[in-house]
């Protein structure tokens, strides 16, 4: 315990003469960046054009989305990904929770139904085992559906914030000088 409350005082003092010593570093980058941007210009909404509404249906339905519609294809992407993740997460997470839920009531079953004690202990261990377990699932869909709401959320933020829209993206004829001639359909994407 001596050693770990040594390492943590060791660990502050270092930390406070690092702040001390990067203090005005610290505050010219401040300074630059009060004068350059704004707090009302950081959140300053941009304005909203039928284009823009149609993204934000889009961001709403599916993360990620109205960013890509948008011309931010890796953000888009980053936002999908992850937002999927954590709802096929949450989504396997429920399905042990529920096939424990169900092999914990057939244990249970068969504990009130056994005959001898070492048939009933047997039965008590693979309870608090498949209780145990359970519990686990609980907290795991819990964590997946908090972290995807929140990306969700997010996605919105950002999507309303901080995205603006790069114009609309055309496919057409054109020549690639690594591959020769590319055909596609033009379809504007507006």
């Amino acid at each position: 315990m001596k050693k770990f409350i040594l390492f943590v005082l060791i660990f502050y003092m270092f930390n406070i003469s690092y702040a001390q010593n990067n203090l005005n570093y610290t505050y010219q980058v401040y300074q630059e960046f009060r004068s350059n941007k704004s707090k009302k210009e950081l959140f300053e909404i941009p304005k909203f054009n039928p284009r823009r509404i149609t993204g934000l249906t889009y961001s709403v339905f599916v993360p990620g989305s109205g960013q890509i519609y948008l011309g931010h294809q890796t953000k888009g992407a980053a936002f999908a990904v992850t937002f999927f993740t954590g709802l096929v997460g949450a989504i396997v997470s429920q399905n042990n929770f529920i096939g424990n839920k169900e092999r914990l009531e057939t244990l249970q079953f068969d504990y009130l139904n056994a005959d001898r004690y070492t048939l009933a202990d047997y039965y008590w261990k693979q309870m608090v085992d498949v209780y145990n377990e359970q519990k686990m699932h609980e907290r795991a869909r819990n964590i997946f559906t908090a972290a995807t709401v929140f990306v969700w959320s997010l996605n919105l933020i950002d999507y309303i914030f901080w995205t603006d829209d790069k114009g609309p993206i055309e496919f057409s004829y054109k020549t690639d000088n690594n591959f020769g001639n590319i055909f596609s359909i033009a379809i504007p994407l507006n």
